[in-house]
């Protein structure tokens, strides 16, 4: 029985184990006793080191021992080279519940929109990093994201704190569902909700070291990954945020999204050089899009996630960002304020690889626009489509037909705050 609860620790096929300890105990026992006797202590022995060192994953953790593994993971997050993982820009406040973990940030001028707000993508990567966050500290294993929303309720101003709240609402055998919501810290307004499903089954040769104790695994963490300095990262990106711009100054950034010698500001700067314009498509009736504005894109280190992959924040930002361009390249004169935000993670990208995305408006009413983002990976010979990478879907708000752009003022700044793209 000691042999098998090793044995049940360090893999999760463990119980397919038993018959064969059994078989080996009996042949022991046959040949003879003092192997036998020897195999039992020796196997208690090492249920002794399993049970110091491999407790499993207990349903619990002691909130210390949850926030010690949020603070290992952000230490590690932040020796990679993406902005999309927040690393530089978040801190971690505690965890007062089982599988719920809240942190903050400041915003900073890396992840501003253009009306110098936080950008819809940034707080869709905030909800992708902080869920993956919450996920760790119940003790489960970060994954991979199968889907994603956000509903966007409320913008802030710059240097505005920003709390963040994210809650494990299932952790199961294969899926883990979350929800996060971001407050603004002036006033405690709820700024958006976003929910997040990932698929966390681990590696088999990662499962031993999810059933460490919390506290070795978090000084092996920090160990492998000492904390870097947050404040580098924020002047780098400081440099390149722009003066105060209006609607009209939006639509015409967005109308030129991807061009070549066009400029990227705050959160899009990542984009530079990586998307490129490749096509506008053609109107159709009914406010809607006959056939789709297209942009490619090469994968490279500043988009990529810890697994070499196309990150997930950088794909949502991509789709609010194109989304927003396809609305622009219209003939209404805005591009609107985000509404919501939904992606479905279908196939991985490589660095290196090729994606084409291709945004159509499905329908522009007279105070709402949806657009559907679709990304294709390009073939090794360059023609064709290849396989789908990810779809998504974004819905903004506009002004409604008669409302100028000329010289007007953003309609989020007359609220108040302005809100996200």
């Amino acid at each position: 029985l000691r042999l098998h609860a090793l044995c049940a620790v360090l893999t999760p096929r463990g119980m397919y184990l038993l018959l064969g300890a059994g078989v080996v105990s009996a042949a022991l026992a046959a040949v003879s006793t003092r192997i036998a006797i020897a195999a039992a202590i020796g196997s208690a022995a090492l249920a002794l080191i399993a049970k110091g060192l491999f407790p499993g994953r207990p349903r619990k953790l002691a909130s210390a021992h949850r926030l010690q593994r949020v603070r290992a993971l952000l230490s590690l997050l932040r020796g990679g080279k993406t902005p999309y993982d927040l690393a530089a820009f978040l801190e971690a406040e505690g965890s007062p519940d089982d599988g719920k973990v809240v942190l903050s940030l400041t915003l900073e001028p890396a992840l501003h929109n253009f009306l110098r707000s936080m950008h819809g993508g940034a707080i869709a990567s905030a909800v992708d990093v902080s869920t993956t966050l919450a996920i760790v500290s119940a003790g489960g294993f970060p994954g991979v994201s199968t889907s994603l929303g956000v509903s966007y309720l409320a913008g802030c101003g710059p240097g505005e704190k920003i709390r963040i709240e994210a809650t494990v609402l299932k952790l199961g055998a294969t899926l883990a569902y979350t929800e996060c919501r971001l407050f603004r810290g002036s006033d405690g307004a709820l700024m958006a909700r976003g929910w997040h499903v990932k698929h966390v089954v681990p590696p088999l040769p990662l499962s031993p070291l999810l059933s460490l104790r919390p506290a070795l695994a978090a000084r092996l963490l920090a160990h492998l990954a000492p904390v870097r300095q947050r404040a580098a990262a924020k002047a780098a990106a400081a440099a390149a945020e722009p003066e105060p711009r209006d609607e009209k100054g939006k639509t015409e950034y967005f109308g030129r999204f991807g061009e070549i010698g066009h400029d990227l500001l705050g959160w899009d700067a990542p984009l530079q050089d990586a998307l490129c314009f490749a096509g506008e498509g053609a109107a159709a009736g009914g406010g809607g899009v006959a056939s789709p504005a297209r942009w490619r894109f090469k994968v490279g280190p500043a988009h990529v996630n810890g697994y070499g992959a196309l990150h997930g924040g950088c794909t949502a930002s991509v789709i609010d960002s194109l989304g927003t361009a396809a609305i622009a390249l219209g003939e209404g004169g805005e591009c609107g304020v985000a509404v919501s935000l939904d992606v479905q993670y279908l196939s991985p990208a490589k660095k290196g690889d090729e994606v084409v995305w291709e945004a159509s408006v499905l329908k522009r009413g007279g105070r709402l626009a949806t657009v559907e983002v679709r990304a294709h990976a390009v073939p090794k010979g360059g023609r064709g489509r290849g396989k789908l990478l990810a779809v998504g879907s974004l819905t903004k708000s506009l002004r409604g037909p008669g409302a100028s752009a000329e010289g007007a003022e953003p309609q989020s700044l007359r609220a108040g705050y302005p809100l996200n793209l």
